[in-house]
């Protein structure tokens, strides 16, 4: 198992945990908060979107975090190959590799239509939430082998 991996995944779900709470804060306090230098010239209503849309924004932050750490591990694992462009053949490739369940592979296939379909505007995917995006990707990389990690 790669904690190594998985820690860096985590950190973005610690950065997910700090946006939300400091969006909750401002518009929960936004009687207080609005007088303060940082947010001058800022309306509660753009506070309010950027709260609804945290969730999904940092599914798309994950996602991307997720696919940088593949990138990275293609060449330590696939050696003389090139590194898929697309990330669903990245994804198979490596969990191909690595025996990741098939069940598991759905799962990251699902975040990836989600990602795909927030990046480029076409509704239709089924949502994902942040909690269920990190388990999923990090018992993906659960599979990878800290030995086969480059440090």
């Amino acid at each position: 198992m790669s904690h190594r991996l998985i820690q860096r995944l985590n950190a973005v779900g610690d950065e997910f945990e700090a946006a939300h709470a400091a969006l909750l804060l401002a518009t929960g306090r936004w009687s207080i908060v609005h007088h303060w230098e940082e947010v001058t010239g800022q309306r509660l209503a753009a506070f309010q979107v950027a709260e609804g849309n945290c969730e999904a924004t940092y599914v798309v932050r994950l996602f991307a975090e997720f696919e940088a750490i593949l990138r990275a591990q293609y060449p330590h694992s696939r050696r003389g190959r090139r590194v898929p462009r697309r990330s669903f053949d990245l994804i198979n490739s490596l969990g191909t590799l690595y025996a990741v369940p098939a069940q598991v592979m759905a799962e990251v296939h699902l975040i990836r239509e989600f990602r795909h379909s927030i990046a480029h505007a076409h509704p239709g995917a089924q949502s994902v939430t942040f909690t269920d995006a990190l388990s999923w990707l990090n018992r993906y990389l659960a599979h990878i082998p800290d030995a086969d990690v480059p440090i």
